[in-house]
C-alpha cells in the first residue's frame, strides 16, 4: 500500500481505539460497504461518505484490496472483543444488557499489569493499560501532574504513573472470596492542590472496561469464584455515578455500615 493510504487506515484505527466497541464495529462495517461499492463501480458522493472514511475514495485498485483486508480484520477483532465482554460479564452474573456492553471501549492491547511497589506493598496491586497510553502520557503528563490519589501512601502514585496505566485495583484474599479495593480510574480528583491536575483519558465507559478487565483477569488467574468490589464513597459526582452503574449490574450488593460491596460470582 502507498504511504497515504496506510496513514489513512492507521489514523482511522488509532482514532477509534478509545471509542466504544459498538462504534468500532459500525465504522468498520460502513468502511467495508464503501469499499464493496467502489469495487462494484458504484459512484459515491463524497458528501454522503463519513468524513473519517473519505480517504477510501482516493485509493487505487491495489490499495482497495489491501484496505479491505485490513479493515475486515479490524472489524473481526472488534466483534470478537464484544463477544468476549458479553461472555465474561455473563460468567460472573453481571446484569448488563448487550446494548450497554456495546458502549464500552476495548482498546487494542488492553491488559492488566502487575504493579511492583516494593516495600509499600502489603496486597497485590494491578493496573490497566492499553495501546495508545504511552502517547497519551507524553501529551498530558509532566512531573507536576497527579493522576491518582492514594491516601495511605503517595509513593504509589508515582509508581502507577511510571507504568502508564489509566486505572488500578488492589486485591486482598480471604477464605471463599477475593476483595477488590477499589477500582480507581485516573483523575477522579487531585490529591495535591499545588500540583497540576491531570486529564482523564477519554476511553468510552472506562469504569466498566476496568470491571470487565478485573473479571477477565480473575477468571484467567484462578481467583476465588466470588469477587467483592468495594464501592468507595467519595464526594466526586463522577465516582458516585460510576459506582452506581457497577452497583446496578452486580449480582448482588452487600451493605455495610460505612460502604457497599458489589458482588460478582462465577457460575
Amino acid at each position: 500500500m502507498k504511504k497515504n493510504s496506510e496513514s489513512g487506515i492507521e489514523k482511522l484505527i488509532e482514532d477509534l481505539n478509545f471509542k466504544s466497541v459498538g462504534e468500532r464495529i459500525n465504522t468498520f462495517s460502513k468502511a467495508l460497504k464503501i469499499l464493496k461499492a467502489i469495487k462494484n463501480g458504484e459512484s459515491l458522493s463524497e458528501k454522503k461518505v463519513p468524513e473519517n472514511l473519505r480517504f477510501l475514495l482516493k485509493l487505487s485498485n491495489d490499495e482497495l484490496k489491501e484496505a479491505y483486508k485490513i479493515i475486515k480484520g479490524e472489524n473481526k477483532k472488534a466483534v470478537n472483543n464484544y463477544k468476549e465482554m458479553l461472555e465474561v460479564f455473563k460468567k460472573y452474573g453481571a446484569k448488563i444488557s448487550k446494548e450497554k456492553v456495546a458502549k464500552i471501549a476495548y482498546p487494542h492491547g488492553f491488559k492488566v499489569v502487575e504493579i511492583d511497589v516494593g516495600v509499600y506493598n502489603e496486597n497485590d496491586i494491578y493496573g490497566f493499560t492499553c495501546d495508545g497510553m504511552e502517547n497519551w502520557y507524553k501529551r498530558n503528563v509532566d512531573e507536576n501532574t497527579v493522576l491518582f490519589k492514594i491516601p495511605w501512601d503517595p509513593n504509589y502514585e508515582a509508581i502507577l504513573m511510571k507504568k502508564q496505566v489509566f486505572g488500578f485495583f488492589i486485591v486482598s484474599y480471604y477464605p471463599g472470596f477475593t476483595f477488590v479495593n477499589p477500582l480507581q480510574l485516573a483523575v477522579y480528583y487531585n490529591s495535591r492542590l499545588v500540583q497540576k491536575k491531570g486529564k482523564r483519558p477519554k476511553i468510552a465507559n472506562a469504569h466498566l472496561l476496568m470491571l470487565f478487565g478485573l473479571l477477565k483477569f480473575a477468571k484467567e488467574n484462578n481467583f476465588d469464584d466470588e469477587i467483592r468490589i468495594n464501592l468507595v464513597f467519595h464526594k466526586s459526582k463522577t465516582v458516585k455515578k460510576h459506582n452506581k452503574e457497577i452497583e446496578k449490574i452486580a449480582l448482588e450488593v452487600m451493605d455495610f455500615k460505612y460502604y457497599e460491596v458489589a458482588v460478582f460470582r462465577k457460575d
